[in-house]
């Protein structure tokens, strides 16, 4: 199966409709505000780490996160078509698990107040962390012995950016 989008082309195998969590990783190259629907919130430059859900189609949402042309439907897509995706950790799971990710990766990581987390009593489901915290997060899953897909960006020849699965 594949999508194409603006930026590429994401490469996905697999479970057509998976269901699961995801942890989406973000960077932000400079400080600055960005709209989320009718609040102005600031951004530091750094990696943000989002936690989120898709009970329907894991792979559909992720390739979502991966493209500029979208309808701005949930807080995360105002980020995501300013900041660049970088790669999606996604865990297969029939149960919604994403406030128990959420609640683990605030362990690590400084919390992005009320962020994503409308639907549920959560602090937030946005993290911030000044370097690249990819390889906590690999730890983060592995200790808590979550098997995962990681889905990444690599470039490819043309000059395009191509979103592959490792």
């Amino acid at each position: 199966m594949r999508f194409w989008l603006d930026r590429g082309e994401v490469v996905v195998i697999g479970e057509d409709r998976a269901r699961g969590a995801y942890i989406l990783l973000l960077r932000n190259d400079e400080d600055g505000w960005i709209w989320i629907g009718k609040r102005k919130l600031y951004f530091k430059q750094g990696y943000y780490i989002y936690c989120g859900s898709a009970m329907n189609n894991l792979k559909k949402r992720i390739s979502r996160h991966f493209s500029y042309e979208k309808r701005l439907r949930w807080h995360i897509d105002y980020i995501s078509i300013k900041m660049q995706p970088l790669l999606a950790f996604a865990i297969i799971s029939e149960e919604k698990i994403e406030c128990w990710l959420s609640k683990l990766i605030g362990k690590l990581f400084e919390a992005f107040d009320e962020f994503g987390a409308s639907d549920c009593s959560c602090r937030t489901h946005l993290f911030y962390s000044p370097s690249n915290p990819i390889h906590k997060l690999e730890t983060l899953l592995r200790e808590n012995r979550l098997s995962f897909t990681l889905y990444y960006e690599i470039p490819n020849p043309a000059g395009k950016r191509l979103f592959n699965l490792r």
